[in-house]
């Protein structure tokens, strides 16, 4: 058991240090509305400008 909990203490601080990983959170879950939000930002832009 305490080699587990090691473990889980090395892989706390690898998620804080380890960016990458909560942008690729990011990217996976609002990637198509965000970029549905910017072409619609783009489109009104355009229309607008």
């Amino acid at each position: 058991m305490p080699k587990k909990r090691k473990a889980a203490k090395k892989a706390k601080p690898a998620r804080k240090a380890g960016r990458p990983v909560s942008r690729k959170k990011k990217n996976r879950s609002p990637s198509g509305k965000s970029k549905q939000s910017k072409v619609k930002k783009l489109l009104k832009f355009l229309k607008g400008a």
